[in-house]
């Protein structure tokens, strides 16, 4: 609690106070009859005049009065009403953006009132996965024979005459000494001799030969090739296919089921415990403990 002086003043005392000085009067009766709040109407802006925080379509002036006029007939809680109008200022300005923002977050939900208020989201996720593998195989086979021969003859012959043709002479002399003075050497000379003789011959030759030579000669060569070759060739190979997404479905259905006075009453009764909430927490600036 603030710290109070001997003597205080009402609310009241203030907003009266406040009216006579709006009209330029000292004069009291001229509050006879005026309704409480056609002076909260005239006074509230000045007895409270700070710029405080508001939520849309809302109105300064109407928290002001609203406030005042609770706390009527009620004492404030400090010494001077210049300190109390400047704290209690104050403490609005500080508050206020909360309600504010509890405000704005109740009307989002007026939409309740319509039928079948509901959202409905389905998301689908989905995928397809195709993995494609195999193996490409080539076989080669190859056998290539060659079987056959090669013959081979060959004949021929020989012909023709050798002849051979000549004449030989002979001729030599017979020397005979029966009595040989110097031996040999005198019968050469024909020197002593007892008898002679001279041998005188001619031969002639003529030889014919006559060739008939033939020759042949056969080959056979066998012929044998035999080319085999065998082997393969192999390719692997694989392939996936992948394919996602999200199919995502919003359903809206505008409205609620159930209880609509229901929902009303508690709609209603939500705002009023904003103005109830800021009032209380604005009690601290008055004396007394009523709330």
């Amino acid at each position: 609690m603030w710290t109070v002086a001997t003597y205080t003043v009402l609310t009241r005392t203030i907003c009266e106070q406040q009216y006579l000085a709006n009209h330029s009067s000292f004069d009291p009766k001229i509050l006879v009859g005026v309704p409480i709040d056609d002076i909260l109407q005239n006074v509230a802006v000045d007895v409270l005049p700070v710029a405080i925080p508001i939520w849309d379509n809302g109105n300064v002036e109407d928290i002001k009065r609203v406030i005042l006029k609770h706390y009527w007939m009620r004492e404030i809680g400090l010494e001077t009403v210049g300190l109390w109008k400047y704290y209690l200022g104050t403490h609005l300005q500080e508050i206020m953006p909360w309600y504010v923002d509890l405000h704005n977050r109740l009307e989002d939900m007026a939409n309740i009132f319509i039928t079948e208020n509901s959202k409905m989201t389905d998301s689908l996720d989905y995928g397809h996965n195709i993995q494609k593998s195999g193996t490409d195989t080539t076989t080669i086979s190859q056998d290539d024979t060659t079987n056959g021969s090669n013959t081979l003859n060959e004949n021929g012959s020989d012909t023709g005459t050798v002849s051979n043709t000549g004449t030989d002479d002979i001729s030599g002399q017979n020397l005979v000494s029966d009595t040989p003075q110097n031996g040999l050497s005198d019968v050469i000379q024909g020197k002593y001799l007892s008898n002679a003789g001279v041998n005188s011959e001619t031969r002639s030759m003529d030889n014919t030969e006559t060739r008939n030579l033939k020759a042949s000669r056969n080959s056979t060569n066998d012929i044998l090739s035999h080319l085999q070759r065998t082997g393969s060739t192999s390719l692997q190979h694989g392939m996936t296919d992948t394919h996602g997404g999200t199919d995502v479905h919003t359903i809206i259905k505008e409205g609620f089921s159930g209880d609509k006075v229901g929902v009303m009453t508690q709609y209603v009764q939500a705002h009023i415990n904003i103005m109830q909430m800021i009032i209380k927490d604005c009690a601290k600036y008055w004396i007394g403990i009523l709330g």
